[in-house]
Formats: C-alpha cells, structure tokens, sequence
C-alpha cells in the first residue's frame, strides 16, 4: 500500500481499509507526502497497545489521532500519552526550546477523529485538519519528525 507520496506501517484490516485507501488517494493526487502510522516511531521504551489506532501526518495538516471504533476516554488517554511522550522525546533531541512544551501546541497542531465521523475523507484532510497559520508550519514539521525518529 505504499507508493512514493503514501507511507504506511498499518495493518489494513476491513475496519481501516476505506479510510487509508482514500489517504493515499488524496497523497497521490495532491502530490504530498503522508505518513499513515499504527503508532509513533519514537524511542521503543515507548508502547502503545491499541489496533485501533492510526496518525496521520503530513505538511501543513494537524497531527490525526484517528481511531477505527468510538473516541472514548480510552484513546483519548493514549492520545495524550502520545503527546506528553512527543514533549519528553523533543527535550531529547533539543526541541523543546524551538516548539515548546506541548500545552502550548497541542490544541493547534493536533486532533482526535473516529472514521465514522469522517464522511468525507478528502474535505478531512483538505479543509478540517489543515492547518493555515504560517507560523504553525515550522513547529509542525519538527513535531512530524519526532514522531518519525526511530531511535
């Protein structure tokens, strides 16, 4: 499923399959890259147990949490982890200074989404997760990097 604007390490399965097939749609006919992960990349003393999960991350759009059943308190706990673990990874690698710490970005630069209530994927990622401040794009693509770093 991959091709050279669509990066996924998730596992397609009847309940995710609609969804990343448009993703990658969109990436080729946007001429973008996107990364479709079943979880961070980032230091494995990290771990995250949910199949449910996947993030979205490209240029200039917010970082998706996308889970494949309901948003419960659940995913939402994980989402923050998330968050909380990318702030301790960015003090690692000496982002901290640069994005600061994530309650001062995380409502702007990241999102929580179910694929049932995504009904149209593309206007998803156009027009609901873009993000237009051009101030925003710096901070973004350092976040995405994070995530991408295996270490």
């Amino acid at each position: 499923m991959n091709s050279n604007y669509f990066y996924s390490n998730t596992v397609l399965s009847s309940r995710n399959k609609r969804f990343l097939e448009e993703v990658q749609t969109i990436a080729e006919s946007i001429k973008q890259q996107v990364y479709v992960l079943s979880g961070p990349l980032i230091d494995s003393k990290y771990q995250y147990n949910d199949d449910s999960l996947i993030i979205v991350l490209s240029s200039k759009r917010k970082i998706a949490f996308v889970t494949t059943r309901k948003v419960d308190d659940d995913f939402m706990d994980l989402c923050e982890d998330i968050i909380e673990d990318i702030g301790s990874v960015s003090d690692k690698y000496g982002y901290k200074e640069k994005i600061g710490r994530p309650r001062k970005w995380k409502d702007r630069l990241t999102g929580i989404y179910s694929v049932k209530d995504i009904n149209d994927v593309t206007m998803w990622f156009c027009k609901d997760i873009a993000i237009n401040d051009a101030d925003d794009f710096r901070t973004l693509d350092l976040l995405v990097s994070l995530l991408l770093v295996e270490t």
